[in-house]
């Protein structure tokens, strides 16, 4: 007679997900404005956007955004005071500077002849720009 081993109670047989990433992040890209590069490197900065990033003018206080470039995107951030280079300070008329590394990145070039677009879009809980035609990628 052979003995037989218990393996005990079988788990869960349904199908396993191969993606590592949460379904929380698997979640759609809401686009949040639109807006043109000025010849200055300068762009508005939609509504929304600084509904989203916690930016309200106050007398005496500025707002800093802080550019992070992530892949053909680029993060934007709400400034600290300490934030380092890649920071720019939000104008009380609602324009920031784009940095000079990232319009590079974002292959954009300031000219009078050519508009250059971008998007705002939300995904997740942070706020991407894309060059208006480029295809998302994946962070």
């Amino acid at each position: 007679m052979i003995p037989r081993i218990a393996l005990g109670p079988r788990s869960h047989s349904g199908p396993q997900y191969s993606s590592s990433r949460p379904r929380a992040d698997l979640a759609r890209d809401f686009p949040l404005g639109e807006t043109i590069l000025n010849r200055g490197g300068t762009t508005q900065v939609p509504e929304k956007v600084m509904e989203a990033l916690g930016l309200k003018p106050k007398p005496g206080e500025r707002s800093k955004l802080l550019w992070t470039p992530a892949g053909d995107d680029v993060i934007v951030t709400k400034g600290t005071p300490q934030s380092d280079w890649r920071k720019t300070m939000l104008r009380k008329n609602g324009t920031a500077a784009i940095p000079r590394h990232i319009q590079k990145a974002l292959t954009l070039k300031n000219s009078s002849h050519s508009e250059e677009k971008l998007i705002w879009i939300r995904r997740g809980n942070q706020i991407v720009i894309r060059k208006r035609g480029e295809e998302p990628s994946s962070i």
